[in-house]
């Protein structure tokens, strides 16, 4: 099993950058649902990106930024892990610069800066 890790930063609030989150992976993944199984897996790399398990993270950082750190444990599935593992890094670090862009275009919206005043 190998850890693949990669982390964004943003200038959104931490705890919107939280609740985000959970509509981010609804829209991105489960949004999907309505596909049939082989036109989902293409559409959000089931095949090359099943994480046995992991964690995301959501930190302040230099009291205005936003860290969202994501660790996977993964194991290869195929013969060249090596290559198996360096796709799924490029999708992880695709999906956190998707998530940012989101986050951004959801912030800019609701005018969620505003919670650093009211903090």
């Amino acid at each position: 099993m190998t850890q693949i890790a990669a982390s964004i930063d943003v200038d959104v609030p931490v705890r919107f950058a939280d609740r985000e989150w959970s509509e981010f992976v609804w829209r991105t993944f489960i949004g999907h649902l309505s596909m049939p199984v082989d036109e989902l897996k293409h559409a959000v790399g089931a095949d090359e990106t099943n994480a046995d398990q992991g964690v995301v993270r959501f930190e302040t950082k230099d009291n205005r930024l936003t860290r969202v750190a994501v660790e996977l444990n993964y194991s290869p599935r195929t013969e060249d892990a090596a290559a198996e593992e360096a796709q799924v890094r490029s999708r992880l670090l695709h999906d956190l610069e998707l998530f940012r862009a989101f986050l951004l275009q959801r912030c800019d919206e609701t005018s969620c800066r505003t919670e650093w005043r009211e903090a």
